[in-house]
């Protein structure tokens, strides 16, 4: 693995967020087919953010998850706050309360702990990318 690889991903591993986007480049830069997941992993997809919320909302996230919420608030800097269950959430009601909260940029801690935690796992399956093609070259 190259020096420079090695270091962004360690970078990344370490929390680094900012380094993603310098790896997405480099893969570009070498035609690297993990570039557009790189690259994913830098925007916000709001359709996955809103299944995420969903997820949240319903009480259908496993605790691992519910606890990489935590991590991935501390990650990208999100304020904590406190989950409210909401007993008749749909998901066309999360997908519009992402998409608003996208457009006016303000996160209501419910949309900014489903956004940290779907960058988070956009991030750990990026990172598996990586482990997975070391340990098969």
């Amino acid at each position: 693995m190259p020096p420079e690889l090695a270091g962004m991903l360690t970078a990344i591993e370490a929390g680094d967020a900012a380094v993603i986007g310098m790896l997405a480049d480099w893969l570009e830069e070498r035609g690297d087919p993990r570039a557009p997941m790189a690259r994913a992993a830098t925007q916000i997809d709001v359709e996955a953010v809103a299944d995420t919320l969903y997820l949240m909302r319903t009480g259908k996230m496993s605790s691992g998850e519910a606890s990489g919420v935590v991590i991935g608030m501390t990650l990208f800097g999100v304020p904590l706050g406190p989950l409210p269950l909401h007993p008749f959430v749909s998901r066309d009601k999360c997908l519009a309360e992402v998409r608003e909260a996208i457009a006016h940029r303000k996160l209501s801690g419910g949309v900014g702990q489903a956004i940290a935690l779907t960058r988070r796992t956009k991030i750990a399956q990026l990172l598996q990318q990586f482990q997975e093609t070391s340990a098969t070259s």
